[in-house]
């Protein structure tokens, strides 16, 4: 399943690179941002360990190389990693009859590579722009207490998708390009064979990108 999703990525990547879209330009950056709301409904099966534990926002840091094509259309790779960690959690674990507090840290991750096609309007200073795109998500939910570790709901690798809308400005003389952006991100988490649910979060960021 990996081995597919990367040449999905691969194949994506070649079609905006070919002929038939020619290359005129390129150019990486850095990103920073927060994802706001984040819901995976599979880790309400685990609230002896997120109790408490708010997902309303966590810290994002990326970055991405853009590949410019004709005829207004870039293609955006990029790669990302959002975490966020609570310290001191306590967890009661049934042992012969007795419930026994644990006390440990929760930490939530998100490390995915991102392809996304931008479609930008014409526009002589700043121009907005709106896109969608695909992505694989290394989603990991980690409850940590001395040396011994839980994962729930489990270890994930999954595709999402996402549609986003922005504003970007390029800087007079210099060659960097600022821009701005909301994303919308849905993730298909299976948790039983007939029983799929999603994940799904917004996420706001800014950024630079180095016109080479």
């Amino acid at each position: 399943m990996k081995k597919i999703l990367l040449l999905s990525m691969a194949g994506i990547l070649f079609l905006f690179s070919s002929e038939a879209c020619a290359v005129t330009g390129l150019g990486v950056g850095v990103r920073g941002g927060t994802i706001r709301n984040y819901d995976n409904p599979g880790l309400e099966k685990f609230s002896e360990f997120t109790s408490g534990f708010s997902l309303k926002q966590m810290p994002l840091l990326g970055v991405h190389l853009k590949i410019g094509t004709l005829p207004i259309i870039d293609l955006e790779v990029s790669a990302e990693y959002a975490w966020k960690k609570k310290k001191d959690i306590i967890y009661y674990s049934e042992e012969l009859g007795k419930l026994i507090p644990f006390q440990g840290n929760l930490t939530v991750r998100d490390l995915s590579l991102n392809a996304t096609a931008k479609y930008s309007f014409s526009f002589p200073i700043v121009k907005p722009y709106v896109g969608a795109g695909i992505g694989i998500h290394r989603m990991l939910y980690e409850f940590s207490a001395g040396e011994t570790s839980v994962y729930f709901p489990e270890d994930e690798n999954k595709i999402g998708f996402h549609g986003v809308g922005g504003l970007s400005f390029k800087i007079p003389v210099f060659p960097l390009e600022v821009f701005a952006e909301g994303r919308f991100v849905y993730i298909k988490t299976e948790q039983k064979k007939l029983d799929t649910k999603e994940t799904d979060f917004i996420t706001i960021l800014a950024g630079v990108t180095l016109n080479l």
